[in-house]
């Protein structure tokens, strides 16, 4: 069984329905990206996982629990963190601070210790910055700062929104080496990527989807391949291969 199943999961921003019949899956110890063209859905799916956005339909399941019948407050409890677009920290708090709120209201002591020793670890600069205002910092290490206090509670999922986002090549490839060190370390990532070619170098699988729905699904390695992603992204077939041969990002997809 997966760690995590959507199955024909329906979301709605207000009165609108924007996501339809959303299936994916996401195995123990896999990275999964999320592909699209802006408002196809990515977000609000992932969203909807979290419970952030209202379902109209389906279910959600999660190491055996099931996510749509829990409030949002409940998720986390659960083992998935959840790292929204644009690292969405709370900017007039220090470093420490955003940290310690990722551990939840009651963490164990011993484990917090621990869950600091290993962000640390990851991120050097936050140790460094620990006492520093979270917006006086830059953006790559304001990203290190929300992917960290996602790690806090010791997930058994870390979903994130667009991690790359608006970073400098020298963060990016940063954090591109966390995530692919958390990953050989075990933890299971679901993420959302603009970057087309990078996002399937990283990934093991990968989900498209357009207009609110799933388009395309497969191992990374094929859809780099396959001329379906021109028509889906561009809106017509040039004849070729959506992505020329490139080779990926170490440690991505076998």
């Amino acid at each position: 069984m997966p760690l995590l199943e959507t199955r024909s999961v329906g979301c709605a921003l207000g009165d609108v329905q924007v996501l339809w019949n959303a299936s994916i899956a996401v195995e123990r110890g896999e990275i999964v990206c999320l592909l699209g063209p802006n408002g196809s859905g990515k977000s609000t799916l992932m969203n909807g996982i979290s419970r952030l956005n209202r379902l109209v339909s389906g279910e959600i399941w999660f190491d055996g629990h099931a996510l749509h019948r829990l409030p949002p407050h409940k998720i986390s409890r659960l083992g998935i963190s959840h790292v929204l677009e644009r690292h969405r920290l709370f900017p007039y708090m220090t470093v420490l601070e955003n940290l310690l709120l990722g551990a939840g209201p009651r963490p164990d002591p011993g484990g917090l210790k621990d869950s600091f020793a290993r962000v640390y670890e990851l991120f050097p600069r936050l140790k460094e910055r620990e006492r520093q205002i979270a917006n006086s910092m830059s953006g790559g290490e304001q990203q290190m700062c929300a992917i960290g206090r996602g790690l806090m509670a010791n997930p058994k999922l870390l979903m994130v929104d667009e991690p790359f986002i608006g970073l400098s090549p020298r963060y990016r490839e940063e954090v591109t080496r966390a995530l692919l060190r958390l990953n050989g370390e075990g933890l299971a990532i679901l993420m959302i990527e603009q970057n087309v070619r990078q996002a399937l170098g990283f990934s093991h699988r990968a989900y498209v989807l357009k207009a609110g729905q799933i388009a395309a699904s497969g191992p990374s390695a094929e859809l780099a391949g396959s001329a379906e992603l021109e028509e889906i992204f561009f809106g017509r077939s040039r004849g070729g291969a959506a992505l020329p041969p490139d080779k990926p990002i170490a440690g991505g997809s076998p």
